[in-house]
C-alpha cells in the first residue's frame, strides 16, 4: 500500500494547503510526519488542472535522488507524470539546456558541477523576459535547505512558487532557513501550519523531542499522535568492539524484517557502507545500498543526509560515533539525529561504541537519565550479545 492518500482522507489543514489560492507565494510548515510531501503532491496536481492548456508545466522538486524516486512512485495517483518530480539540481540542468543547449557548463564530462549550472541558470533568468515565466507553479520540498541563489532561479523560473519545510530538519550550513525563505520571498507571503496530523509513534516523537531546543518541544505533543499504535521503546545499544556494532544492527535488522516491517539503516557517512554490506551477505540478508533499484521490502542502507523525506516502519542509526561524519563536522550531529530518528513511524536503534572510560558519545548522553524514553543496552563481549542496562519504562509515559 502506498503513502499517498486520496483527497478525501486528508486533515483538514492539509486540504486548506492544497486549495489555497496561487495569486502569491505559499510557505507550507510542518513537523516530520504532518504530510508536506502529500500536500505538495496533491496542491501540483490541483494546479495542473487549473492551468491553461498548452501553457508552461507544473513541477514538484525534492532534495534528493532517493526522494524523487519514493515520491514518484506516487506522483500518478495524484494526478502528475513522473517527470513533474525531479530534485532541484537535475531540473537546474534540464531548464538551462532548453533556454541555452550549449552552454559551457552543460559540456563538462563526469559528474555534473551543480554551483556552476545554478550560477549560469541564475545569470540566464535575470537577462529573460521578466513578463513571462517557464513555469506556471513550481513547488518545493525541504526548502529549509536551499541557498539564495537556488531562490533567485526559483522565483524567476515559476509564477507561482510553494515552499514546505521544517526549520528543525535543516542539515546542510548553506541553507537559509526559514527566516531567509521569509525574507526572499517578501511581505506577500502566505504561511499554513500543518498541525493536525502527526506520523510517529509517541516513543519515537518522544525521542527525537529531545534533539529539539527546550522551547520547541512543544511541536511533538503527543495530542498530535494517532490513537493506539506499536509503543516499543527505542533502543541504544553501547558495541564494545567496531564489528560488535555491525553485527548487531545487521541482526536487528534480520529481525525486523522478519517482522514484515520496512528498515531503513542509516549512516552519517558512505564510509561506513562496505563493512555493513559485507556483514549482511555473512548473515544471509539481502541488503539494497542503492535506492533507485530498492524494491521497497529489502532494508535500505542510507546516509542520513540521503534519508531526507523518506519513512520507514524501523529506523536503525548505525555508527553515532564521534568523528563519523565527513568533514568533522560533529557539531551537526544533533540535527541530523533528530531527522534520522523521525525517519521512523515505529520504532528506532541507536548504535554506538563505548568511548575511553566507559563514556558515551557526548550526542547521546542526554538519553541515559531520560527514564522511559529509550532503553540502554550494552554488549557483552563474552558472549556478543547485548544486555539492558536501562531501569523498566515508566508504563504511564507510553500511554
Amino acid at each position: 500500500m502506498g503513502w499517498l492518500l486520496p483527497y478525501a482522507q486528508l486533515t483538514p489543514a492539509q486540504r486548506r494547503a492544497i486549495d489555497y489560492p496561487d495569486h502569491r507565494p505559499l510557505l507550507i510548515l510542518g513537523p516530520p510526519g504532518s504530510g508536506k510531501t502529500m500536500v505538495l503532491l496533491h496542491r501540483a496536481a490541483a494546479l495542473r488542472r487549473g492551468v491553461l492548456e498548452g501553457r508552461a508545466s507544473v513541477q514538484v522538486l525534492v532534495y534528493t535522488r532517493a526522494l524523487k524516486r519514493y515520491v514518484q512512485a506516487e506522483a500518478q495517483l495524484a494526478g502528475l507524470e513522473p517527470w513533474q518530480v525531479a530534485t532541484f539540481d537535475s531540473w537546474c540542468r534540464k531548464l538551462l539546456r532548453k533556454l541555452h543547449p550549449f552552454h559551457p557548463a552543460l559540456q563538462e564530462g563526469g559528474n555534473p558541477d551543480h554551483p556552476r549550472v545554478r550560477e549560469a541558470l541564475a545569470e540566464k533568468l535575470q537577462g529573460w523576459n521578466p513578463n513571462f515565466r517557464p513555469y506556471s507553479a513550481v513547488l518545493v520540498d525541504e526548502g529549509q535547505d536551499l541557498d539564495a541563489l537556488s531562490f533567485l532561479i526559483l522565483q524567476k523560473a515559476a509564477e507561482h512558487l510553494t515552499v514546505a519545510l521544517d526549520p528543525h530538519q535543516q542539515i546542510y550550513e548553506h541553507g537559509i532557513g526559514l527566516a531567509g525563505v521569509r525574507q526572499l520571498l517578501g511581505p506577500q507571503v502566505a504561511e499554513l501550519e500543518l498541525d493536525d496530523n502527526f506520523r510517529c509513534a509517541l516513543p519515537v516523537a518522544r525521542l527525537a523531542a529531545l534533539y529539539l531546543p527546550p522551547a520547541e518541544r512543544h511541536r511533538f505533543p503527543p495530542a498530535h499522535l494517532a490513537p493506539g499504535g506499536p509503543k516499543e521503546l527505542p533502543v541504544l545499544f553501547l558495541a564494545a568492539s567496531p564489528q560488535g556494532l555491525v553485527g548487531h544492527v545487521v541482526r536487528v535488522a534480520r529481525g525486523r524484517l522478519l517482522r514484515g516491517e520496512r528498515v531503513g539503516i542509516l549512516t552519517p557517512s558512505k564510509r561506513f557502507f562496505p563493512n555493513i554490506l559485507q556483514e549482511a551477505a555473512r548473515q544471509g540478508l539481502n541488503l539494497h545500498a542503492q535506492a533507485e533499484d530498492w524494491n521497497g521490502q529489502d532494508p535500505l542502507l542510507l546516509t542520513l543526509h540521503a534519508a531526507k523525506g523518506l519513512v520507514f516502519d524501523s529506523v536503525l542509526l548505525s555508527h553515532v560515533l564521534p568523528g563519523a561524519l565527513r568533514h568533522g563536522q560533529d557539531h551537526l550531529w544533533e540535527r541530523l539525529l533528530f531527522v534520522g530518528i523521525s525517519r521512523a513511524r515505529h520504532w528506532v536503534l541507536l548504535a554506538s561504541q563505548e568511548q575511553p572510560a566507559g563514556n558515551v558519545f557526548p550526542p547521546l548522553t542526554r538519553l541515559i537519565p531520560a527514564v522511559g524514553v529509550v532503553e540502554v543496552q550494552q554488549e557483552e563481549v563474552q558472549s556478543g550479545t547485548s544486555r539492558g542496562t536501562s531501569p523498566p519504562p515508566k508504563l504511564e509515559d507510553l500511554i
